[in-house]
């Protein structure tokens, strides 16, 4: 899995399908997923996108379908044996290890070939290779020399011929240190090296979580709505820093949220899932400004639905009016759902407006005003951004341009 083929997705889920007790929790999904994409599962509880990042990461078993890498079905591997590392949701980090020791901790239970030992004679070196020899005739069914499940009366026999055998740490201490290091750096930690677990905050948690799951440079990093626990403003921070890493070090993050904001701000790719199904696949501004239905634009931004109907691809009828909107395909005399957007209607007089309504409330948001609006035509609420401020109680006219009405097939 390590050499790229150009044109191959790096993970490309086939026909997935996840069964629990004859529930059905994901159903026929089929996703693909490119080198060093920020890709986000977005949803609310319950849609599958938990279930669908843990088969990809190994932990569950899809009840049909499969899970490629690289064009290479890894379907049955466990997480140890695919090229990915997970930071989850409560970040598991190891209380009784400090910073440092956290990062390193899957470095140095890394198993690798060691180099044979050569030089003088050494009584530990003869005790192991007359070990393993003692222990692999005891064995005589079962040739390897490391063998799991060992009676009771060889393990003291493996465990000697083990460690001074072949098999042994991959990593010296000072790769190890150098590698550690060089993680602490990247992810901000510098001069928190021997703090422990309990006297960080939370945002600092999340960077030895996230340190700890890039020191072994996978070619994949699986994050499970790990920001939900942090504060507003030090999430925000963390969506930008998540970002910027990503770009720098080059791997695939997939993250899961059900966080609109996280995933506009991070992602080259999202995937809107719905009880158990893909809803749409797309980028941040595709999801946003061309959402494939009412279920995705409510879920992606703050939303003005209307119920209307297709006079020809460019036009549609909304309250006995005939607008212009954005080209649509949608076949003419068809139900459709149109969307506005609240950044895109202007408050203007009542004799310019394409619909008038009365300013039921005022909310000021920092940088923008939002206005609920009633309706003159059916007393529905409507919501508008503007940074003028507008008194309550006030009739106004509403307009937009006609590229700003989104059409969309009807969604029950």
């Amino acid at each position: 899995m390590e050499n790229i083929v150009k044109g191959v997705p790096l993970i490309e889920l086939k026909n997935v399908t996840k069964v629990f007790d004859e529930t059905t929790v994901l159903y026929d999904i089929n996703l693909q997923i490119f080198e060093n994409e920020f890709v986000t599962l977005l949803g609310p509880s319950g849609c599958g996108k938990t279930t669908t990042l843990r088969i990809i990461g190994g932990f569950e078993q899809p009840t049909s379908g499969q899970v490629l890498f690289n064009g290479v079905d890894v379907t049955t591997l466990p997480p140890n044996k695919r090229a990915t590392n997970t930071v989850f949701q409560n970040y598991a980090l190891f209380p009784h290890l400090n910073v440092e020791g956290n990062i390193a901790f899957g470095l140095k239970n890394q198993i690798g070939e060691k180099e044979k030992p050569v030089g003088k004679f050494s009584f530990k070196k003869w005790w192991a290779y007359f070990s393993v020899k003692f222990t692999n005739l005891f064995k005589k069914k079962n040739k390897r020399k490391v063998v799991p499940d060992y009676p009771k009366n060889e393990r003291l026999f493996y465990r000697i011929g083990y460690f001074f055998s072949k098999k042994g740490k991959l990593y010296s201490k000072e790769q190890i240190q150098e590698k550690v290091a060089e993680v602490i750096k990247l992810v901000n930690l510098s001069g928190l090296e021997k703090r422990s677990i309990t006297q960080l905050s939370g945002g600092q948690k999340q960077r030895v979580a996230i340190a700890r799951a890039i020191v072994n440079k996978p070619k994949v990093l699986l994050l499970d709505e790990s920001l939900s626990a942090l504060d507003l403003k030090l999430r925000k921070e963390m969506q930008y820093e998540l970002k910027e890493l990503q770009r720098n070090i080059g791997i695939t993050f997939i993250f899961v949220t059900h966080d609109q904001e996280e995933a506009l701000t991070m992602s080259d790719k999202i995937v809107v899932m719905k009880e158990g199904e893909i809803e749409q696949i797309g980028s941040a501004e595709d999801i946003y400004n061309d959402p494939i239905d009412s279920y995705v634009s409510n879920f992606i931004g703050d939303s003005n639905l209307f119920k209307g109907k297709t006079i020809d691809k460019k036009h549609v009828l909304l309250y006995d009016k005939v607008l212009g909107c954005d080209e649509t395909d949608i076949e003419p005399e068809t139900e459709v759902d149109l969307l506005l957007r609240p950044e895109d209607i202007d408050i203007v007089s009542v004799e310019k407006g394409k619909l008038v309504g009365r300013v039921d409330a005022l909310f000021f948001k920092g940088v923008f005003y939002e206005v609920d609006v009633v309706l003159e035509n059916d007393n529905r609420l409507i919501t508008i951004h503007t940074t003028d401020y507008i008194e309550v109680g006030k009739r106004i006219g509403i307009s937009f341009e006609d590229e700003d009405i989104h059409v969309m097939e009807h969604n029950e």
